[in-house]
């Protein structure tokens, strides 16, 4: 597959990002062509007699050569150029199992997902490979009620990311959440989510983890012409400073 540099990508003079960052001409042209090598292939398995889905695909892609950034600190800024490099490869994986558990009106769902990729960039002209690996799990069980009084969905996710230098510094991050969430509705005028988390952050040299909460209450008018929410996040935060973006 055949494409070109974005816009974003290119310069014919001086920028200035933000205070700290000029971003410098790099000679890289918009309608300069580039090659993406990529191979896919995948598998799906429906059985609707039994509820069971499995789906598994995996894709990997070479370029031939791609736009890297090339960073030089000078004083109390950095000039930042957009370079080439030969280095540039992905791969990704997912696994997907889906089954029906007729007898307690709930699903059961399970997925796998790997991806890794080889880059290059380059800091005061020396060159730095790297390479980035991302692992993640997910079991979870929730329900299918006919009555929407009230549904669940229970289930735990570990997610693994690493990257790897040439120059032996080498960074983990492992998150783990386990979560109770509940949902369902009030007759027609009120629903209700309440999502209960437990988070586990570990790096090298830190970890932490703490018991998340989160309550949202709608309230609909009579003729559904507007609605308005009660919203609380993470309400057992009574210590800890924390900045929550949403």
């Amino acid at each position: 597959m055949n494409y070109f540099a974005q816009e974003n990508q290119t310069f014919s003079s001086k920028v200035i990002d933000n205070y700290y960052t000029v971003k410098e001409d790099n000679h890289i042209k918009e309608n300069q062509l580039f090659n993406d090598n990529k191979l896919g292939a995948n598998y799906l398995y429906l059985n609707l007699f039994s509820g069971t889905t499995l789906f598994a695909d995996a894709n990997f892609s070479r370029k031939n050569q791609s736009i890297t950034t090339k960073s030089t600190l000078i004083n109390n800024y950095t000039i930042i150029n957009n370079t080439l490099t030969d280095i540039n490869s992905t791969f990704a994986s997912n696994i997907t199992f889906e089954k029906r558990i007729k007898f307690i009106k709930s699903r059961f769902k399970s997925s796998f997902v790997y991806s890794e990729m080889k880059g290059q960039n380059f800091i005061n002209d020396i060159d730095n490979n790297f390479k980035s690996r991302f692992f993640s799990s997910n079991f979870s069980l929730y329900s299918k009620f006919k009555n929407k009084i009230f549904n669940y969905n229970l289930g735990y996710v570990n997610q693994i990311n690493t990257v790897d230098f040439d120059n032996n510094i080498n960074t983990k991050l492992i998150t783990s959440r386990l979560f109770a969430n509940f949902d369902g509705s009030l007759n027609d005028d009120i629903k209700y989510y309440i999502n209960n988390s437990y988070l586990w952050n570990k790096t090298e040299n830190n970890s932490r983890n703490f018991l998340k909460l989160d309550l949202e209450i709608v309230f609909f008018s009579l003729m559904k012409n507007w609605e308005f929410s009660l919203i609380g996040n993470d309400i057992l935060n009574f210590n800890q400073t924390q900045v929550i973006d949403n």
